[in-house]
């Protein structure tokens, strides 16, 4: 079954997406399945629910007086089941009734734009901050949402949340030192492996292994070339685009990409690893085009 939620209304297939019927109307916002009853919102601010896996669809409850739902979460186990939502301006709300009762459990709304409850269980919770420079920590619970604390701290940033950092950063930070934010729909759990956490930034792609405890970047891998410096084996994930590839006439080792945002790179070893190239220039964001000189190498 795959259910679909759109401007116009709520859809389901049940035949690998070749028929869909509608089961329910109104601008569907927002889904979350438990494993024992699927939810919706409807608009801003009324859950729905559904225990014969989205047929059917139970009467509205209302959450109009908490605000508007920014991200809901469900799962079950053992111990029962439990919806976590975000509502701005209230906070971090949790139903353990199906949604006829809540507790606020963080206040107030801090731009936590995305929510995660590992499947099987409903002990551990995440709650991200998105989109903003002034709220960027992903925060965990692992009581129920009585309390949060922040668990992914780049280099440097004791300052803001009074902790040791435990990411290692990849060379978007290190080497250009950017800010950082986490991204609308940045952070995922496997269903299978729930140690296994993925988080990206607006330039970063970081895993933990250990629900968060420990970060490693998986944008790229490092070798070092002669006099310490650090090239970066690429996996694809530069997230931004090319303006030019170039060939250095006099060396045929030697490449280079005109980039934006990340600005110039180079490679000795006929593309395989890159350095960032654009230590001394006047700007080091996008670089438009290189022209390199046909007589004088290295010019």
């Amino acid at each position: 079954v795959l259910l679909v939620g759109t401007e116009d209304g709520l859809w389901r297939t049940d035949d690998h997406a070749v028929t869909w019927r509608k089961v329910h109307n109104g601008t569907i916002s927002l889904l979350a399945d438990s494993g024992l009853a699927v939810y919706a919102v409807v608009g801003s601010g009324q859950l729905i629910s559904s225990v014969d896996r989205g047929y059917s669809w139970g009467e509205g409850l209302s959450l109009g007086d908490y605000g508007e739902v920014r991200a809901m979460a469900a799962s079950s186990g053992p111990e029962g089941e439990v919806i976590l939502v975000s509502t701005n301006p209230s906070g971090l709300l949790v139903s353990s009734d199906g949604g006829r009762q809540w507790d606020v459990i963080k206040k107030t709304f801090a731009d936590e734009t995305v929510v995660h409850i590992p499947p099987g269980q409903t002990r551990c919770m995440y709650a991200a901050q998105t989109g903003k420079r002034h709220n960027r920590e992903l925060l965990k619970s692992d009581d129920h949402g009585k309390t949060w604390k922040s668990v992914f701290r780049m280099q440097n940033a004791g300052f803001i949340f009074g902790e040791k950092a435990n990411v290692e950063t990849s060379w978007v930070q290190t080497v250009l030192r950017w800010n950082y934010y986490i991204t609308r729909n940045g952070f995922a759990v496997n269903p299978l492996n729930v140690d296994e956490v993925i988080l990206t930034t607006q330039g970063d792609i970081y895993k933990s292994d250990d629900q968060g405890e420990t970060w490693y970047q998986v944008m790229s891998s490092h070798v070092t070339r002669g006099q310490g410096k650090w090239y970066n084996l690429s996996i694809g994930l530069e997230i931004t685009s090319a303006w030019g590839f170039h060939f250095d006439p006099h060396d045929h080792e030697r490449m280079y990409i005109s980039y934006t945002d990340i600005g110039f790179a180079h490679s000795v070893d006929r593309g395989k690893s890159w350095a960032w190239s654009a230590h001394g220039s006047p700007w080091t964001n996008t670089f438009y085009d290189v022209a390199i000189d046909p007589d004088v190498p290295g010019r």
